[in-house]
């Protein structure tokens, strides 16, 4: 393991999936000297493979979740001791989202046939973007801005901090049938934007790095869920299943292997990539 290049390391979603592969790699990278991990559910298993992690069950999508969760980021960022040699002060991975609602805008983007009437098409669609909404939208905010409170607290001298959100194809591009999960990976994105727009106007450049990075086709459960699912367009399931079956798609351990290795190399590594806010998997690791 390397020497700590981070002084506190947090990460939504690190569980399963990508966000479990990211954990193992970015600790592997950075060695840092607090680890807080979050999740719906915690127990002895997940227990077991973090010891000396702070582990916080938390969902994501409601706010007692976001409070819990919020509560943990301000205490570790806090404590983190000052390491030397550390290239970042705190960092935040944000992982944790949902795919769905799925399913064509004009059936109600939640299998609802044309058979519903408007009334109930309306209400089906806004319960489901309402609590979609929370997870993806409202849950990223808002821990997003209790991180730079916290980090910005720091004391003055140490490195700079970093958000890094886990973004996607799909903020850039339309696919159909996935209309609430683009939007949501948009606004996001946006988000990151804005906050790096922020910190530029500080003096210093500001005490955050603010970075999006799209993992590229993973071959996870998501995955699999995107190449049945009858809410999904056939052209996008047809797509996703020729992935799959020319074994195309992405490991998550290779695709947070490439990005942890751009962490470690420090803030100027990550201006470097593209436009200095966003990178995809395959500006790293180019296709053969």
């Amino acid at each position: 393991m390397a020497s700590s290049l981070a002084n506190s390391l947090v990460i939504t979603g690190g569980r399963r999936g990508l966000g479990a592969a990211l954990a193992q790699e970015l600790v592997s990278a950075l060695a840092p000297a607090r680890l807080v991990l979050t999740a719906r559910s915690v127990d002895q298993t997940f227990r077991s493979q973090w010891p000396a992690a702070t582990l916080v069950e938390a969902d994501l999508g409601s706010a007692g979740g976001v409070e819990r969760a919020a509560l943990s980021i301000g205490e570790v960022v806090a404590a983190a001791p000052h390491r030397h040699g550390a290239v970042w002060d705190a960092i935040l991975v944000h992982n944790s989202g949902s795919l769905s609602p799925l399913g064509e805008i004009g059936q109600g983007m939640v299998g609802a046939g044309a058979g519903s009437g408007p009334a109930d098409l309306a209400k089906n669609v806004f319960d489901s973007v309402s609590a979609s909404s929370q997870l993806n939208i409202a849950s990223f905010a808002a821990l997003t801005a209790a991180f730079v409170d916290s980090a910005s607290r720091r004391p003055a001298g140490l490195p700079r901090s970093l958000v890094l959100n886990v973004s996607s194809l799909a903020a850039i591009q339309p696919f159909s049938s996935w209309g609430v999960y683009c939007a949501g990976k948009a606004f996001r994105e946006r988000l990151m934007s804005v906050l790096a727009a922020e910190q530029a106007e500080l003096d210093g450049g500001g005490r955050v790095v603010a970075f999006s990075y799209a993992p590229g086709p993973l071959d996870t459960d998501m995955q699999l869920e995107l190449r049945s699912s009858e809410r999904v367009s056939k052209g996008v399931r047809d797509a996703m299943a020729a992935a799959h079956r020319e074994g195309t798609l992405v490991s998550p351990a290779a695709s947070a292997g490439a990005i942890a290795r751009q962490v470690a190399a420090g803030p100027s590594a990550l201006a470097g990539l593209g436009d200095g806010l966003r990178a995809d998997y395959f500006d790293l690791v180019p296709q053969r």
